[in-house]
């Protein structure tokens, strides 16, 4: 094997792992923004509340502090999730794919970047347990929710709408996992490379 040959070969095999980090970096980042807008918003209620305080104002005092208590919930419920993302360990197992969906879902609803996207849910009742990676189906799925909400060029508050479905092939003993949106779709020219290692 040349040396030319070698590089090649450890790009193709690097390809997944090098995706999975850009997919949990671009998730890292839209956190990391949320996290500081909620910490920012919940440290200006807290001034307030001292204010109110000095000026013996007992009402303001409480609406501002429950209001820096919803906001700190909501890093709280960020941090967890990111943890949960981020530590678990490369592992297959028999999992119900249909919770993965949901749990990504809320997870992707706490994103300010998703906030006026709506996610639609049809998930089949009668779906079985599949061998899984919780983790890479996660990171799996928010790349293709940020690409979609970027598809329909909706991530800075216009609306959109973001279509998850499951469903069974029984004939092929298949389970089967749609995600669409309502951008214009792939050019025909490009369609033969969206699979290939780069092609953006």
């Amino acid at each position: 094997m040349t040396r030319t040959e070698l590089r090649e070969h450890v790009a193709v095999v690097d390809d997944p792992t090098r995706s999975r980090l850009v997919a949990l970096g671009r998730v890292t980042a839209e956190v990391g923004y949320q996290l500081n807008n909620l910490l920012a918003l919940a440290s200006t209620r807290i001034d307030l509340v001292e204010i109110a305080l000095r000026a013996e104002d007992e009402a303001k005092a409480i609406q501002n502090s429950r209001l820096a208590r919803e906001y700190l919930k909501q890093v709280e419920a960020l941090a967890v999730r990111l943890m949960d993302l981020s530590e678990q360990p490369a592992q297959t197992m028999r999992g119900d794919l249909n919770g993965i969906v949901r749990n990504t879902v809320s997870f992707a609803r706490l994103l300010s970047a998703y906030e006026h996207i709506d996610f639609e849910l049809d998930l089949t009742a009668e779906l079985p347990p599949v061998l899984v990676d919780p983790a890479r189906w996660q990171q799996l799925l928010l790349s293709l929710f940020a690409n979609a909400a970027e598809a329909v060029g909706r991530r800075k508050g216009e609306g959109g709408r973001i279509r998850i479905a499951t469903s069974v092939d029984f004939a092929r003993a298949h389970v089967l996992l749609f995600v669409r949106d309502e951008g214009r779709g792939i050019a025909s020219q490009h369609l033969p490379h969206v699979f290939e290692a780069g092609f953006t």
